[in-house]
């Protein structure tokens, strides 16, 4: 009687958690119905990484009148590897994601805008950045050539929050500005 023998490269692919314990492998029977299954003690160890985490930089104004376009950019942030994702919130319930975005405030008030990177490792980051926004009511001064503007306050008149601006005593500022020809003063109103 002859006897073959049939060798089988069985590669097993096992998914346990990191740890050690038990694993068994069963061979899928063959055509002649034969099989077998054997269990071993295991150690899985966790995949070590060498991604170091990106740096998230936000550049972009601190301050923005209401319905203004801002850009902000997230360009300065760095990794070991590549920047594959960007995600901006604005903190106004709006995102958007991209190195470079624009954005809108519908109302005055504080904003944090935050940016969270992703490196090609999965490594994220995130940074905070505070916004203030205002109504973008403004007033002009006309001043003639040489005129000096000592300071300007801001005092409240009604209940809408409406404002009407004072020009200070000359005596009252330490440091006056002085308004060249051809120059404007804009003075924003929150």
């Amino acid at each position: 009687m002859r006897q073959e023998w049939l060798m089988v490269l069985l590669v097993v692919v096992l998914l346990v958690p990191v740890g050690c314990g038990p694993a068994t492998a069963q061979e899928v029977p063959s055509e002649g119905g034969l099989s077998d299954s054997a269990t071993h003690n295991v150690q899985v160890n966790e995949l070590v990484s060498d991604n170091q985490p990106p740096t998230a930089v936000i550049s972009g104004p601190t301050s923005g009148l209401v319905g203004q376009t801002l850009t902000f950019s997230g360009v300065g942030s760095s990794d070991d590897g590549d920047i594959v994702r960007y995600a901006w919130d604005f903190g106004d319930g709006n995102t958007d994601s991209g190195k470079e975005v624009t954005h809108s405030y519908s109302a005055a008030g504080s904003y944090k805008v935050t940016l969270t990177v992703t490196d090609d490792g999965n490594g994220t980051d995130q940074v905070v950045a505070q916004i203030e926004t205002s109504t973008g009511k403004s007033r002009t001064y006309t001043v003639k050539s040489g005129d000096t503007l000592m300071e300007i306050s801001r005092k409240l008149f009604n209940d809408d929050a409406q404002y009407w601006d004072e020009i200070a005593d000359l005596n009252s500022l330490k440091a006056p500005y002085t308004i060249h020809p051809g120059q404007e003063l804009i003075v924003p109103v929150k």
